[in-house]
């Protein structure tokens, strides 16, 4: 079977292109083959370089599409509207061909940041972990819309769907670091929605993996931003410890919510620093004991929960699995 034939069966079967992948960039530098197949070779490019074993999907079908001689529908696509902005760059709506999806730009040049947030994604595949669609040419990669928005879009969310929303961001921690990855940046805008209201994580721009460990050069340390916890604020984080620190951010998600004390929506960034102020541990029980809480939460689970996530020592929180099978254990009796 030739290489293109071989190419065309990867594509369609969904196989790893590791082994064809040196072979099909000779074609690119000879241009030896036909213009479509030309085509699809430079549309998978981009992830392909960064994992050839994973290609998403939607760049295996336009890729298939090409081939067979179809318009690359990424070539029309429209910006529609911002979906926000961060540290790193801009998150757009897109329309392509009759699906949308989220562009992410990286504006801040950085060929190592956005290599590894395009690995970690295309090694993730989890329900609660947003999926990347395709990987573009300049710092720009796409991935499913979450088209519910954000967990500070909620408004006066019921007790069932927290529940939950929290044990599905647990679930979704708990997948990334049995693969060795750790968020390192979770807070409520930084956890999407499904139309149906399913969790999707997202920005990885300060997400990492074991491996990368020995080449680390940039740590979010010394940050005034209250869903980091105590050892980074201090500049003492430990990479061994790197687990505690997407425990303390889970607690600050599920604290946010009850510090708006009688509704029930998440606070913003800003809001939420300013509830923290002065916020350690030893504090909890002060801050958590009103009575609009201990009516939301009467059996006092949440506030458990808290309780360790903050723990000040990174060693003695919870393991996310740990938080799992607890939330779930409660979860069914409730």
């Amino acid at each position: 079977m030739s290489l293109s034939a071989n190419f065309r069966v990867a594509l369609r079967k969904g196989a790893s292109l590791g082994a064809l992948w040196p072979s099909l960039e000779n074609i690119l530098r000879r241009r030896s083959v036909s213009r479509d197949i030309i085509d699809a070779i430079e549309f998978i490019q981009p992830a392909a370089r960064q994992n050839p074993d994973r290609l998403p999907d939607k760049t295996r079908e336009v890729a298939l599409a090409i081939l067979e001689g179809k318009k690359n529908p990424f070539k029309k696509e429209r910006l529609l509207r911002n979906l926000g902005s961060g540290v790193f760059g801009d998150v757009v709506k897109v329309s392509v061909g009759s699906e949308y999806l989220a562009l992410k730009k990286i504006e801040m040049p950085s060929e190592e940041r956005f290599v590894r947030e395009c690995q970690l994604l295309l090694e993730c595949d989890h329900p609660h972990i947003i999926k990347i669609a395709h990987v573009g040419k300049e710092h720009r990669f796409y991935m499913e819309l979450a088209a519910g928005g954000s967990l500070l879009d909620l408004k006066n969310p019921s007790r069932r769907f927290l529940q939950s929303s929290f044990l599905e961001i647990a679930q979704g921690l708990a997948y990334l670091h049995k693969k060795g990855i750790f968020h390192r940046d979770i807070k409520p805008s930084n956890i999407l929605l499904s139309l149906r209201g399913s969790i999707k994580i997202a920005d990885f721009g300060w997400a990492i993996h074991r491996r990368d460990f020995p080449r680390e050069k940039v740590l979010p340390q010394g940050l005034k931003c209250f869903h980091y916890p105590p050892e980074y604020r201090l500049s003492k984080a430990q990479q061994e410890e790197y687990f505690a620190v997407d425990v303390w951010s889970l607690g600050y998600v599920i604290a946010t919510f009850f510090l708006k004390k009688k509704k029930a929506f998440f606070l913003s960034s800003t809001r939420a620093l300013r509830s923290f102020e002065g916020f350690f541990p030893g504090d909890l029980e002060k801050r958590f004991s009103s009575k609009a809480v201990k009516n939301y939460d009467r059996k006092g689970f949440f506030r458990r929960i808290l309780y360790r996530c903050f723990e000040k020592e990174p060693g003695k929180r919870p393991r996310m699995d740990q938080i799992v099978e607890d939330m779930q254990k409660v979860f069914n009796r409730l």
